[in-house]
């Protein structure tokens, strides 16, 4: 069955000789290094178990110097897929010789076929087609091309990468609704089976479930409307380099949202706002779609509900009237530890591409009053006062609107385990505090202090920003969503304020990896792109992910279930 679920997935066309999948490297030295590297970003000892392993392979007549690759096919779904592997040898008699010294060196791979080029093709099929082993060679090792019908030019410099093409994705949009609409009675079922926490905690079980949906209902539209998907991974000085392209199925709303493109790029200068200690950066462009508004209107309307908003219908109208006249937008700006690292602070640019701000800004200020009059505030509610003042302040000669929102500790709201540390971290108190003003054709709002020491140190016409990126993946004029984050720093952070808020054990044990994360500079950089299709770039620091993962299974091993001390945040700052 697994076989057969995998060939579907990965189908191909009779008529197309390419691999379904292939991982090739550059030379047998390429992948020694690579798998050392990774051994070692998991776990520093097992970077010797490696090099030994490679050190003690009998093979002498292997070529270290040429490409080495290995291939999978999946022609018809239903059906095993084939496999071959492509050794480089210095000849067939060698090679031969060496498998009769070492007969177990390949398990249940056989030699099938020696081609000219000096490659040797084992299988585990008892018979493969010769003509398609023979139609694909790793010697095009670099080439990045992962399709015979579709382009797809990786960028990806990596000395070992693997390559996917998933053509006939029938089946996979099969599996991937069936795998919704799991989750979707899923939560239903733990909602229904824990209603006695769910009330104690103030949550309303049907609002949960409508926020839920929304995020359901996300993942639907992209799953309909898949056709192709290329996928190139890689890795480089530490890093997954991850590919992928996807062409949108005719007709789909998906492909009339990539077709709609139009509105993406700009997004780079919005980030001269962000700074180089600022861990996580962000961009977005939203283009002009009434149905982006009015499902994003929904998610509104079902979060009110979770606080008891009185004025639903209210919110939910004036939200979607006012959001349409916000679009197109284009976002971008930065979250950094505040002085101290107590706190949280932010600054953000906003942009709206064809229309001047004199014109959309007075739009952006009923958007802030719509909130205000929804009903958000009160005794029970999560906010006890929300207000927007204009021209409330001048920094270095920019005229200050400012919005306060004061969080109520007491909403039973904010009563889950850990929520009020993570709030006030996040806000710096009780009061979220944010001040805009208008700066080179630009909106720019963010905590005070952010914005102040921005509009001090910058000038009207100096919105270019500088690199962004060590790992090159920086926003373009395709590009519609760019993040770059420390994932060290957000990990560390999030550790000290709710994982071991409450568990002397697991602080003990984790503050030597929170003293580590906190010092990283390892970021998770992310682009996409829409033009001829959806693509994405993504840079995966696998050493700070895997070390977090690890010291934190063991912490909670060792902490088990015991509950002791204070809160014990301050401690780990």
């Amino acid at each position: 069955m697994g076989a057969a679920l995998f060939a579907g997935m990965f189908g191909a066309s009779a008529q197309s000789p390419m691999p379904t999948v292939t991982i090739q490297a550059q030379n047998v030295n390429a992948i020694e290094k690579t798998l050392t590297q990774l051994a070692g970003s998991i776990q520093p000892e097992l970077q010797g178990m490696v090099a030994g392993a490679f050190a003690s392979i009998p093979l002498v007549s292997l070529d270290r110097d040429r490409p080495v690759g290995l291939a999978i096919w999946a022609e018809i779904p239903g059906q095993p897929p084939q496999m071959a592997l492509y050794l480089p040898v210095t000849s067939e008699d060698a090679f031969k010789k060496d498998l009769n010294e070492a007969p177990g060196m390949f398990n249940d791979m056989q030699p099938l076929v020696f081609l000219d080029s000096g490659y040797q093709i084992l299988s585990p099929a008892e018979s493969l087609d010769e003509g398609l082993v023979k139609s694909w060679t790793p010697a095009n090792f670099g080439k990045g091309s992962m399709s015979s019908t579709q382009s797809f030019s990786s960028s990806n410099p990596s000395l070992v990468r693997l390559t996917a093409q998933l053509s006939e994705t029938a089946m996979l949009r099969t599996q991937g609704m069936m795998g919704v609409n799991l989750a979707r009675v899923g939560m239903a079922q733990a909602m229904a089976s824990d209603q006695a926490q769910v009330n104690e905690m103030g949550i309303d079980p049907k609002g949960m479930l409508e926020i839920l949906e929304f995020y359901f209902k996300a993942a639907e539209y992209l799953i309909r409307g898949i056709g192709d998907i290329q996928v190139d991974i890689g890795m480089i000085e530490g890093s997954l380099i991850v590919e992928e392209q996807v062409h949108a199925l005719e007709g789909t709303k998906l492909s009339k949202w990539i077709a709609g493109g139009d509105w993406t790029g700009g997004l780079k200068p919005l980030l001269s706002v962000a700074g180089p200690d600022d861990f996580v950066r962000i961009a977005i462009a939203i283009g002009q779609s009434e149905e982006f508004v009015s499902a994003y209107a929904e998610l509104i309307e079902a979060s009110m509900k979770l606080q008891g908003v009185d004025k639903i219908g209210d919110l939910k109208s004036g939200f979607t009237e006012t959001g349409l006249k916000l679009l197109p937008l284009r976002t971008g700006g930065a979250i950094s530890l505040a002085e101290g690292g107590d706190s949280l602070e932010w600054l953000f640019a906003y942009n709206f591409p064809d229309r001047s701000l004199d014109d959309v800004y007075p739009v952006f200020s009923e958007f802030i009053e719509v909130f205000k009059a929804s009903g958000m505030v009160g005794a029970d509610k999560m906010y006890s006062s929300m207000e927007w003042t204009s021209s409330v302040d001048k920094y270095s000669g920019y005229a200050i609107d400012r919005m306060t929102m004061s969080l109520n500790p007491e909403s039973p709201l904010l009563q889950m385990p850990g929520q009020k540390e993570m709030l006030r971290f996040m806000y710096g108190g009780d009061t979220v505090t944010q001040d805009y003003a208008k700066f080179d054709k630009m909106l720019v709002g963010g905590t005070p202090a952010k914005l102040q020491q921005f509009l001090k140190e910058r000038k009207d016409g100096d919105s270019d920003s500088t690199a962004l990126s060590v790992s090159g993946i920086e926003p373009d004029e395709h590009t519609c969503f760019y993040l770059s984050a420390n994932v060290g720093q957000i990990i560390a952070e999030f550790m000290k304020v709710v994982v071991i808020s409450q568990d002397q054990d697991a602080r003990d044990a984790l503050k030597p990896i929170i003293a580590m994360l906190s010092q990283s500079n390892d970021r998770l950089d992310l682009k996409i792109n829409l033009n001829n299709g959806m693509r994405s770039v993504t840079r995966l620091p696998v050493k700070t992910i895997a070390t977090t993962i690890l010291t934190g299974y063991t912490s909670m091993q060792r902490s088990g279930s015991q509950q002791s001390g204070p809160s014990g945040v301050e401690e780990l700052r």
